[in-house]
C-alpha cells in the first residue's frame, strides 16, 4: 500500500512537473510571435497590376507584371478565382479555341475541364519571344523564326524578329525594319520599309491594314499597296488597345476612345485616369485606376466591377516613410504614395524596367533600375532617368557623403555626385579601376570601406583610395546573397550565400570558418546588419538574428507568417511577408539584454546563501544559459569557476558557500552564455570572513549521560546549545539532565562566523 501510495505521489508530481514545461513554453512562444507581430503593421495597397488580359468563355486570365497569372470566373457581375495561380510567367496568348501561357523556355495550354495549366513544349535551348496564331496553325515565336506547335517545324527569319503582328496574315517586323508577311507557303515576304521603327511604340493589324503608333501618332499601313497614311484621330495617343465592332480602340491623356471606322467619328469611353488598359474579346475593358485597382468595365451597361481585390501583384524592394506619406518601391517598376490624401499609384515601368534597389536624400528618391538611374521627386511626382547611365542595368545603390554608388550588371561601378534637384543629369564617373569583372551587384558600406560583390566573390575599396581590391578567398563562394561586417572588430567579415550559408573570416579572407550555428535552414537569400547585430532571410522564408557578440543566431519569427524580403533602415527592420504586408520593427527589441536583481551584503561566512534573480531580453540563442561565477578578486574568471547555471530565459539562482572556499575579498558575477553578458552588467562582491575550523572532534554521549570533547581554540569560543538556546558554558562537557537536543556552536572571536554541531538527542 506505501508503495502504491509513493508511485501515485510521484506520478502526481510528474504531471504537474509537464504541466508546468508546457505553460513556460506556451508563454515563450506567445513571446516569440510577439517580437515579430509587435511592431507597426502595414497594410499595402491590394492591387492587381495588369501586364496583360485575355478572355476565355466566363473565364479571365489576368497577367499581373509580378509575372504571376490569374484565372478569374466572370458571371452575373461577380468575380470568383480559380485555384490555379500560376508563376514565373512571361506572357498569354489565345487562339481560336485555347488559352496559352509561356515563360523563358515552356508553353503551357489551360485545360478549361480541369482547370489547370499543361505543359505542352520545352525549348531548353530556344528562348520564347511569344505565341501568334493564323487559321488553325499556332506558332511559337523566338529571335530568329517561328516554330509551328504542332509538327515542330522551324520557320526561319531572313533577319532577326523585333516584332510580330497578326491581321489576315502574319506579319513580322525584323532588324532590318523591313516588314514581311509569312505566306501559306510559309515563306516570308517583303513588303515595306518601317522608317524608325524603333520608336515605335505599338502595332496592329486588322485584315489587310496595319496600324501603328509612333511619336504618338496613329499611322495606317495598307499591306496591299504597300502605302502609309496618317489618321488624326486625335492628339498624343498612347496606345492602341485594339478592334471590337467596326471600332479602332485607342488611349490618350484624356482616358479611353473608340474611332469608328465607318463615320470617322470619335467616341468618348472613358475619361478617367486609366492606366495598363486591355481591350478584351467580348468589347469590354479591363485596366488600373489611379490608385492601382484592376476594374472591368462593361461597354454596354456600363457597370464596373473591382477585380483581384484581394491580390498584391508585385514584389516590394523598399519601403520609404516620411513625415505625412509613405512610399513604396516594387520590383515591377511601380510606386505607391500614402498620404492624407489616400493612395496615389505611380506606374514608372516604361521608363525603369525592373527596380532593384532605392535610397532616398531630401525630396528624392534615386532608383537602381532596369534601364538605368531613375529619380522619383516625392513633391512633383516627376520622374527622369539620368542621360548618361539610358540602358544600363543598375542593380544596387547607396548613399554616402552627398555621392550615390551603383553597381550594373555589365558596366562595373559607377559614382554619381547628387548636385541640385535641377541638376536631372548629374556628373557620372566610371570607378572600375582594379574590377576584374564588368558584373557587380550588392554594395555595402562599412567604416568607409566599399564592398561589392562579382561572379568572382567580393572586391573592397577604401573610399579615399580609386582602386578596389579582391578580397581573398572570396571566390571559392558561389551565389553570394549577403555581405556584412562586425561592428567592433575590424577585420571580421560575414559573406551569406544559398549554399553555404554565413561564412566567416577574421584574416581578410585568409580562412573562413562557417558561423550556421542555430540556422535550421542555411540557404541564405538576404543579410542585412546594424549595430544591433545581424538579420538573415532564408530560403525557407524564416529570419534569423545574431547578436554582434554571440555565438549563435535565433529564429524571430517562431509561429508566425514567412517572409519573402526583407531590408533594414537605421534602427528599422522592415519585413515582408508572402502577403506583401509589411512589418515595421525597432531593431532594439532584438538586442540581447541581461538583468540581475542582487541582495548581496559585504560580508558572508560559510554556510551563507548568496540569493539572486536574472532575466534575459531580446534574442538569445537556445543553448543559452545562465552562468553564476565566483573568483578571488585578484584573479580573472574562467570557465573552471563554474558554481549554477540555469536554462530558463528568467528564474532565481541559490549559491551556499562552502567550508572548503578560504577567506578573502571575492567577485560574483551572473553571464549568458550566448550572447556573452559583460562583468559589468551583472557583477557584485563581499568578502568571506575567517571560519572557524571544521575539524574539531565529533561531540557524542558517554555512557554516564555527559557531552564530551568540546575542545577550546585561540580566538575560538564555544557555546552549548539546548533545543536552539544559547545555555551556561559548562567547560568542555556538560551533563545530560534534562531531555531535548543538545549541540555545540564554535563562534570565530574576530570574524564572528560560527559553526554548530549536528544536534544531539537525549531521551
Amino acid at each position: 500500500m506505501n508503495l502504491l501510495y509513493t508511485r501515485f505521489c510521484a506520478a502526481g508530481i510528474f504531471i504537474r512537473i509537464i504541466a508546468i514545461i508546457f505553460i513556460i513554453a506556451v508563454a515563450l512562444l506567445n513571446v516569440s510571435k510577439a517580437s515579430v507581430l509587435s511592431g507597426t503593421q502595414h497594410q499595402t495597397p491590394q492591387s492587381l497590376i495588369l501586364k496583360d488580359a485575355q478572355m476565355l468563355d466566363d473565364n479571365l486570365f489576368v497577367l499581373g507584371k509580378n509575372n504571376r497569372l490569374y484565372c478569374l470566373n466572370i458571371q452575373q457581375n461577380k468575380a470568383s478565382g480559380n485555384k490555379n495561380e500560376k508563376t514565373n510567367i512571361s506572357g498569354i496568348f489565345k487562339d481560336a479555341a485555347n488559352m496559352y501561357a509561356w515563360n523563358d523556355h515552356d508553353v503551357f495550354v489551360y485545360n478549361n475541364y480541369k482547370q489547370e495549366w499543361k505543359l505542352i513544349n520545352n525549348f531548353k535551348d530556344r528562348y520564347i519571344k511569344g505565341i501568334i496564331s493564323a487559321g488553325d496553325e499556332t506558332k511559337v515565336i523566338f529571335f530568329d523564326g517561328l516554330m509551328n506547335l504542332k509538327d515542330q517545324s522551324f520557320i526561319k527569319s531572313p533577319f532577326p524578329i523585333k516584332m510580330m503582328i497578326k491581321g489576315e496574315d502574319i506579319y513580322a517586323v525584323c532588324a532590318n525594319n523591313f516588314l514581311y508577311k509569312l505566306s501559306k507557303e510559309n515563306k516570308y515576304i517583303k513588303i515595306v520599309k518601317i522608317d524608325s521603327v524603333f520608336y515605335v511604340k505599338d502595332m496592329y493589324g486588322l485584315n489587310n491594314t496595319i496600324f501603328y503608333l509612333i511619336n504618338n501618332n496613329l499611322k495606317i499601313l495598307s499591306t496591299g499597296i504597300d502605302k502609309h497614311n496618317e489618321i488624326n484621330v486625335a492628339d498624343s495617343i498612347t496606345g492602341i488597345l485594339g478592334f471590337y465592332n467596326n471600332k479602332l480602340f485607342y488611349k490618350n491623356s484624356g482616358g479611353i476612345f473608340a474611332f469608328d471606322l465607318a463615320t470617322k467619328v470619335n467616341i468618348d469611353v472613358l475619361s478617367d485616369d486609366i492606366y495598363n488598359v486591355r481591350l478584351l474579346d467580348n468589347g469590354n475593358l479591363l485596366y488600373n485606376d489611379a490608385e492601382g485597382q484592376c476594374i472591368y468595365y462593361q461597354m454596354n451597361t456600363k457597370n464596373t466591377l473591382n477585380i483581384g481585390s484581394q491580390i498584391k501583384s508585385y514584389n516590394i524592394i523598399d519601403f520609404i516613410g516620411g513625415i505625412d506619406q509613405d512610399f513604396i518601391i516594387t520590383t515591377e517598376g511601380l510606386v505607391f504614395k500614402k498620404g492624407g490624401n489616400g493612395q496615389t499609384f505611380f506606374d514608372l515601368s516604361d521608363a525603369s524596367g525592373k527596380m532593384y534597389s532605392a535610397v532616398q536624400s531630401g525630396q528624392e528618391i534615386f532608383i537602381a533600375c532596369e534601364n538605368g538611374l531613375l529619380t522619383f521627386n516625392v513633391s512633383t511626382s516627376g520622374f527622369y532617368i539620368n542621360k548618361d547611365l539610358i540602358g544600363i542595368e543598375c542593380n544596387s545603390i547607396l548613399l554616402l557623403d552627398r555621392c550615390l554608388y551603383i553597381s550594373s550588371s555589365e558596366r562595373g561601378m559607377f559614382k554619381v555626385k547628387i548636385g541640385k534637384i535641377a541638376d536631372h543629369d548629374p556628373k557620372v564617373t566610371v570607378i572600375n579601376e582594379g574590377l576584374l569583372t564588368s558584373s557587380t551587384y550588392l554594395l555595402r558600406n562599412y567604416n568607409g570601406i566599399l564592398y561589392t560583390v562579382s561572379n568572382s566573390g567580393v572586391y573592397k575599396k577604401d573610399l579615399k583610395k580609386d582602386k578596389w581590391e579582391e578580397y581573398a578567398g572570396s571566390g571559392f563562394i558561389e551565389h553570394i546573397t549577403g555581405i556584412a561586417h562586425f561592428k567592433k572588430h575590424c577585420n571580421a567579415l560575414l559573406i551569406s550565400s544559398v549554399e553555404k550559408g554565413v561564412m566567416k573570416t577574421n584574416d581578410e579572407g585568409k580562412t573562413y570558418s562557417s558561423m550556421n550555428l542555430g540556422l535550421l535552414d542555411s540557404a541564405i537569400i538576404s543579410l542585412e546588419a546594424d549595430s544591433t547585430g545581424f538579420y538573415v532571410l532564408t530560403k525557407s522564408g524564416d529570419i534569423y538574428f545574431h547578436p554582434h557578440e554571440g555565438i549563435e543566431w535565433t529564429k524571430i519569427n517562431e509561429g508566425a507568417a514567412k517572409f519573402n524580403t526583407v531590408f533594414l533602415h537605421p534602427g528599422l527592420l522592415f519585413l515582408v511577408n508572402n502577403e506583401n504586408n509589411i512589418h515595421q520593427l525597432q531593431t532594439e527589441q532584438f538586442t540581447p539584454g541581461f538583468y540581475v536583481n542582487w541582495d548581496i551584503k559585504d560580508t558572508y561566512c560559510h554556510g551563507d546563501k548568496i540569493s539572486l534573480s536574472f532575466k534575459f531580453t531580446g534574442q538569445v540563442g537556445k543553448t543559452n544559459h545562465a552562468v553564476l561565477q565566483l573568483t578571488l578578486d585578484n584573479q580573472s574568471f574562467n570557465n573552471g569557476n563554474v558554481l549554477l547555471h540555469s536554462d530558463l530565459k528568467e528564474g532565481n539562482m541559490e549559491y551556499m558557500i562552502p567550508d572548503s572556499l578560504p577567506a578573502g575579498k571575492y567577485k560574483i558575477r551572473v553571464v549568458g552564455t550566448d550572447p556573452f553578458v559583460h562583468p559589468e552588467k551583472a557583477t557584485s562582491g563581499f568578502t568571506l570572513r575567517k571560519g572557524t575550523p571544521r575539524t574539531y572532534p565529533l561531540v557524542f554521549k558517554d555512557e554516564k549521560g555527559t557531552m564530551l570533547n568540546a575542545v577550546k581554540v585561540d580566538q575560538i569560543k564555544y557555546e552549548w546549545i539546548y533545543n536552539g538556546n544559547q545555555i551556561k558554558d559548562e567547560g568542555n562537557s556538560i551533563n545530560l539532565i534534562t531531555p531535548g537536543s543538545y549541540a555545540l556552536r564554535y563562534v570565530n572571536m574576530t570574524s564572528g562566523c560560527s559553526f554548530t554541531t549536528k544536534d544531539n538527542y537525549f531521551h
